[in-house]
C-alpha cells in the first residue's frame, strides 16, 4: 500500500491505492478502509451490460454492476492523502504496446482498449512481470473491453491478450497508454 495515485484533476486532491473490490453480475461491492474514490479498472461488462461507480467522493462509494453484465468487474479503491513534497501531478501520455515489458520510472496508471474477451494487465517487481493486477472475462463474443491498473514505481509492467481471446475477432489491443505521476 501506500501507492499515491496522483491529483484529480479540478479536485485538488491526492490519492493513495489502497487495494481491489470485485462485483459479480447483478451486485455492488465497497472499500473498508476509509476509502471514497474508486476507480473501474477491469470492466467484463459486455455489450449488453453497465458497470458504474456511485457515491464517488463520500464514505459511501461504490462499484456496481447490472444483471446484464458477462461476469465480475474490478474496481479499485483510493483514499485522499497529503501530497508529497511540492505536490504530485500527471505527466503527458504515452503510447505503449502490447506484449512488451516496461519498467516503471515513476508511479502511473497503464490503460488499454480495443476488442477482445481476456485483457490482463500484469505488474511487480519480476522481469517479466507475474502478477495479474488486473483482466477482464468474457464467456465469448467480440465486445469493446477496457483495462486499467496503478503500477508502482520501480515495477515492471505488461498489458497482454490472456488465452480466452474471442476466436475470429479482434485478438489486439489497439491502444495502450502509460501515464505517469509526476512529482
Amino acid at each position: 500500500m501506500g501507492h499515491s495515485a496522483g491529483e484529480i484533476s479540478g479536485l485538488g486532491k491526492s490519492l493513495e491505492y489502497v487495494g481491489d473490490c470485485t462485483a459479480a453480475p447483478g451486485s455492488t461491492c465497497k472499500c473498508s478502509q476509509g476509502e471514497k474514490y474508486m476507480f473501474l479498472t477491469g470492466n467484463s461488462a459486455g455489450s449488453t451490460g453497465y458497470c458504474e461507480v456511485k457515491n464517488q467522493g463520500t464514505s459511501t462509494v461504490e462499484g456496481s454492476c447490472d444483471g446484464a453484465s458477462k461476469a465480475a468487474s474490478r474496481f479499485s479503491c483510493f483514499k485522499e492523502s497529503l501530497p508529497g513534497p511540492g505536490g504530485i501531478a500527471f505527466s503527458y501520455w504515452e503510447i505503449k504496446n502490447t506484449n512488451t515489458v516496461y519498467r516503471a520510472e515513476t508511479d502511473g496508471f497503464a490503460i488499454c482498449y480495443g476488442y477482445a474477451a481476456n485483457y490482463i494487465i500484469k505488474s511487480d517487481i519480476n522481469n517479466p512481470p507475474t502478477t495479474i493486477r488486473a483482466r477482464t472475462l468474457s464467456s465469448g463474443g467480440a465486445f469493446s473491453y477496457w483495462i486499467f491498473s496503478p503500477v508502482k514505481k520501480g515495477d515492471y509492467w505488461k498489458a497482454e491478450i490472456g488465452g480466452n481471446a474471442s476466436p475470429g475477432g479482434d485478438t489486439t489491443i489497439p491502444v495502450c497508454n502509460w501515464l505517469a505521476i509526476s512529482n
